[in-house]
């Protein structure tokens, strides 16, 4: 997963200089400020409602039997389905 995030967040510096680049260097105007700053505020809000519907998700559809037993030592050990 780190790997995955890593490579979106180089993916998206070298956008942007590839922009900056194309736009003060060279002068050519390939997308508006006006779009672009558009775009990012749809993708915060997409980004800000799956975060919330996830969390919904996670809230009402836990079962509450899953889990670790608590009363063992050292590393965790996982419930079997028949005990509570």
């Amino acid at each position: 997963m780190k790997k995955v995030i890593g490579i979106i967040a180089v993916f998206i510096v070298l956008v942007i200089l590839a922009y900056i680049v194309l736009q003060v260097i060279w002068g050519i105007d390939v997308v508006r400020a006006e779009t672009i700053t558009k775009s990012i505020t749809s993708l915060c809000v997409l980004a800000i409602g799956a975060f919330l519907l996830t969390l919904i998700l996670a809230f009402f559809f836990r079962k509450e039997d899953r889990g670790y037993h608590q009363t063992t030592d050292g590393v965790a050990q996982r419930k079997l389905d028949n005990q509570k």
